[in-house]
């Protein structure tokens, strides 16, 4: 078996980097016939990945969701992958740990040693992702607390509180029409998320019940109810009482495909695009993943 980690130099503010003695420490100390790579620019994660295509291959994603979304856009999906979170969200990794972080020490050699699952992953008119596409307010959110972290000196918290404040008060509604699964649904809405994960927004809880290998996205949707209405759900929909508040949809799905009159503000694990429509399915079982126990 050969084991391949994918190290995001930047990840983490440099945390993954930190962890590549530790991972040849442990990797020697198993035996492992092993390849460490360390990215040296955007989009380096993908192409690293993309070297690889025999069945006996193990890619490892060291970072957070955005080297996760790199590795999983390069990969041939006969080789299996597994993540190691060093990123400062993990909002993916959060589905199998709830964001209780162990010593890496540990962390490494359970991943190492963890079973193998057939898990879905989502495929977008733009590129594949493994844990959600939205757009709506937390699309704008992402959007400019991504531009904070990437241009100022504010880091990913403080970023995304004020980016938060920032829409909360604008309130801004997309007007959509919707088709899932063929049945169609028109209107101004807040949010829409599809998710294969539970978490996403560093932590936000917008799928509580989602499962990554049974075969379909969690759709939540928030519709705008009016100024006064519109703070409560919210407040629900970031804490995970989503299933509480009969004015959020949500919707098992494995199609989805979304329209506006207006540019959305889109992201795909924390990709950001802006677009007119948005196309999604699942790809089911489609994908070898390592799952740490």
């Amino acid at each position: 078996m050969k084991h391949v980690f994918i190290v995001n130099k930047i990840s983490g503010k440099g945390a993954a980097y930190g962890l590549v003695e530790e991972i040849k420490k442990i990797a020697e100390e198993k035996k492992l016939d092993y390849t460490l790579h360390i990215t040296e620019y955007e989009g380096h994660a993908k192409q690293l990945a993309s070297q690889y295509h025999e069945e006996d291959t193990i890619v490892y994603a060291v970072g957070g969701d955005g080297t996760i979304l790199e590795v999983l856009n390069g990969l041939d999906k006969r080789v299996t992958m597994a993540i190691i979170p060093a990123g400062s969200g993990n909002d993916f990794y959060r589905y199998f740990d709830n964001g209780n972080r162990k010593d890496y020490a540990v962390l490494i050699r359970e991943v190492i040693e963890a079973p193998v699952i057939e898990c879905d992953y989502g495929i977008s008119d733009r590129m594949e992702f493994l844990n959600t596409a939205s757009f709506g307010l937390d699309g704008a959110i992402n959007f400019d607390a991504s531009y904070l972290i990437r241009n100022t000196v504010i880091t990913k918290g403080p970023a995304y509180i004020l980016s938060i404040l920032k829409h909360i008060i604008l309130m801004r509604k997309t007007p959509i029409r919707m088709i899932v699964d063929g049945e169609e649904y028109e209107g101004k809405y807040l949010i829409v998320a599809i998710m294969n994960g539970r978490y996403y927004g560093n932590g936000v809880k917008a799928a509580p019940n989602a499962s990554i290998d049974d075969g379909v996205f969690d759709l939540v949707a928030a519709r705008d109810n009016g100024r006064i209405a519109n703070y409560g759900m919210f407040i629900n929909y970031m804490t995970g009482k989503q299933e509480k508040d009969r004015r959020i949809l949500m919707k098992h799905c494995k199609k989805v495909d979304i329209y506006s009159p207006e540019e959305m503000y889109i992201q795909c694990d924390g990709e950001n695009f802006k677009s007119k429509e948005l196309h999604l399915q699942i790809a089911e079982k489609g994908l070898k993943l390592k799952k740490p126990q």
